[in-house]
C-alpha cells in the first residue's frame, strides 16, 4: 500500500510511486472499503483471458444504500454503459446480482492497470489534453481502446463508496 497526497496528476503519481517491475497496479481512493475478496476478484479477467489484450479490469462501487439490481435491466437502460465518447460512471457505480466480466469502452479511476500499457499510450494524463476531455480515467481509456487494448469490468468485485449525505 502507497498513500499519495491528492492532487491535479493522482493517477499519474500513484503509478510512479510505486516500485520498478510491479505490472499490475490498483488505484483507489481514500473513501472507498472494499470488501474482503475484492482484489482477488478485480485481478480474475486477467489469469481468465491470458491471450487477450487487457490493459485494466475495473469493479464495481457501490453507494451504501444502494440495492443489487439486474446487469440484463441495468444494460438495456439508456446511458448506463460507459462510452469513449459519453463516460459514464453508473454501470461501475452500482452492483449486481449476476457475476460477469462485462467489456468497456471507459473506466473509472478505480480499477487495476496493466502499467505497461499504461505507460504504452502515454500515461494517466497528458499535459494540456486530458484536463481539458472528461478526466484523466477516461482520456486514458479512450487512449488504450484506440491502441488496441482491452477494458473490463467484473461485478464479482465489489467496493462501496462512501458518500456524505451532502455529496463529496
Amino acid at each position: 500500500v502507497i498513500r499519495t497526497r491528492i492532487s491535479k496528476e493522482r493517477h499519474q503519481r500513484s503509478m510512479e510511486a510505486v516500485p520498478e517491475g510491479i505490472e499490475f497496479i490498483h488505484r483507489i481512493d481514500d473513501d472507498i472499503v472494499l470488501l474482503p475478496d475484492y482484489l482477488e476478484q478485480v485481478v480474475k479477467p486477467f489469469t481468465f483471458f491470458p491471450e487477450r489484450p487487457i490493459a485494466a479490469v475495473g469493479g464495481c462501487l457501490a453507494i451504501p444504500h444502494y440495492r443489487p439490481i439486474s446487469l440484463d435491466k441495468a444494460r438495456r437502460q439508456p446511458g448506463w454503459f460507459p462510452r469513449i465518447d459519453e463516460p459514464d460512471w453508473h454501470l461501475q457505480g452500482h452492483f449486481y446480482k449476476d457475476r460477469e466480466v462485462v467489456e468497456m469502452e471507459s473506466l473509472i479511476g478505480v480499477m487495476c492497470y496493466r502499467r505497461s500499457a499504461v505507460e504504452q499510450v502515454g500515461g494517466w494524463e497528458i499535459p494540456r489534453q486530458s484536463p481539458q476531455i472528461f478526466r484523466e480515467e477516461s482520456d486514458m481509456s479512450a487512449r488504450l481502446v484506440v491502441a488496441g487494448y482491452e477494458l473490463l469490468m467484473t461485478t464479482a468485485a465489489v467496493g462501496w463508496h462512501l458518500v456524505a449525505p451532502t455529496g463529496g
